[in-house]
């Protein structure tokens, strides 16, 4: 299973590069949400539940649960750090850090459904309908930050700066970083790095008005 899961991940961010500007970072997240969600549901009701699948068949079916969830969980996975790259680094960071305690969710619960309940088809259905709990959960929150006024100020910022006619490349980081907004164009040239005052910052973002400039040569690239 480990094998059929990396090789699945492995296709689908080969797949994930290719389709990176067909589709959006809105659809691509949703479609983790939704394959996880209806493939996690799809086990718990027809495999454990009703037991409709022989041992043979039922291994292919787990199999083939696997790599769809492998491929919608790289996706993702993937779509959530280009999503994180037009916000301040430390939000990269958190992604890291959530998947990281997701593991370690993900074990401690099959480990106390398996401990506080002795039989283990009951106890397979209850860590299914926490894992979907958690699924809906996490797709509500997203759902929800999506639309808070601290991400439409940063998409917005990156989405002003695709649009512009210059082909500058911009990183947006926060006032308290080393750098603000870096040309990634000319890796030749030390980038000339500037903060100018911002006319509109949202109560809920960390940015504030300042306008500092910076010496380049105090920075080594």
């Amino acid at each position: 299973m480990s094998l059929i899961y990396i090789l699945v991940a492995l296709v689908a961010v080969i797949i994930n590069n290719l389709l990176v500007e067909t589709l959006s970072l809105k659809t691509r997240i949703t479609f983790g949400y939704v394959v996880a969600f209806f493939t996690l549901l799809f086990v718990a009701v027809f495999e454990i539940w009703f037991e409709i699948f022989d041992l043979r068949l039922g291994y292919y079916v787990n199999l083939l649960a696997v790599a769809v969830v492998s491929f919608g969980c790289t996706v993702q996975q993937s779509s959530f750090y280009g999503y994180t790259s037009m916000l301040p680094s430390r939000y990269t960071q958190a992604v890291m850090t959530g998947e990281s305690a997701a593991g370690l969710l993900v074990s401690t619960n099959r480990i106390l459904t398996k401990a506080l309940l002795e039989n283990e088809k009951f106890n397979t259905i209850i860590f299914f309908c926490i894992s979907i709990a958690f699924i809906v959960l996490c797709f509500i929150i997203h759902f929800l930050l999506r639309r808070s006024e601290f991400i439409y100020y940063y998409i917005n910022r990156c989405r002003d700066y695709s649009d512009s006619d210059d082909l500058q490349k911009h990183i947006v980081l926060e006032p308290t970083e080393d750098v603000g907004l870096v040309d990634m164009l000319d890796p030749s040239k030390k980038p000339s790095v500037k903060m100018s005052s911002f006319s509109y910052v949202p109560s809920s973002s960390p940015v504030v008005n300042l306008e500092a400039e910076v010496d380049p040569s105090m920075h080594e690239w």
